[in-house]
């Protein structure tokens, strides 16, 4: 039958009914789709169980770091130690050390205008302040602590107080700062410094305090 003769209210009818399918089937659509909230509570869990593994890494880092540090600081106690050991080893074993020591301690004249060309004395004199150098280095750079360094302290302060000892640097000091060159005992000169017994006329090269022995 041409949709012409049809009559105009069953054309109405029939567009109603197609318009009504068609809504009934996207409602359907809409109800089919998924609950979000499973969704949600799932990424969320996911970012929980995220923040934990990242508190235990964080954690398990700074364990590792607390227990390296014990073991770097237990390390250097035994080394600092060992160099006493070894300091005083030399300071109590090496003939020419402990007669130099004996020189300083009870002031024996060593030290005047023939010292630099008196080999065997010279040699004597720079073993004996070369060890007690390397205790002042080591302090100084805090590889020993102060109850390790305490162990030859009273030796170093000894010798440090010991005014031909001061002579004998004074005449270094000067001397191989004009030649352009580092001193020798700098470390024990420091320790001098820094303990008050060695004064200001010290750094004066014309100072009538000091006897001068070598050319500068």
């Amino acid at each position: 039958m041409d949709i012409v003769s049809l009559p105009l209210s069953l054309i109405y009818s029939e567009v109603i009914c197609d318009s009504a399918v068609l809504n009934d089937s996207s409602s359907s659509q809409v109800l089919r789709l998924p609950d979000p909230l499973p969704i949600m509570e799932q990424q969320n869990a996911l970012v929980t169980i995220s923040i934990v593994l990242g508190l235990i890494s964080s954690v398990a880092v700074i364990v590792s770091v607390i227990i390296a540090y014990c073991q770097w600081k237990k390390s250097k106690k035994f080394d600092g130690v060992k160099h006493v050991q070894l300091l005083r080893e030399k300071l109590c074993d090496d003939k020419e050390v402990a007669v130099a020591i004996l020189w300083f301690d009870y002031d024996f004249e060593w030290y005047s205008d023939k010292f630099h060309s008196d080999m065997e004395t010279q040699r004597k004199i720079d073993k004996t302040l070369s060890v007690l150098e390397y205790a002042c280095y080591l302090k100084d750079k805090r590889f020993i602590n102060d109850e390790q360094f305490s162990l030859v302290k009273y030796i170093i302060d000894r010798t440090i107080t010991n005014f031909q000892v001061q002579e004998y640097l004074y005449n270094l000091y000067h001397w191989t700062e004009k030649c352009g060159t580092e001193m020798s005992f700098s470390f024990l000169l420091k320790y001098g410094k820094n303990k008050g017994v060695i004064d200001s006329e010290f750094d004066n090269n014309k100072s009538k305090r000091y006897r001068h022995f070598l050319n500068f």
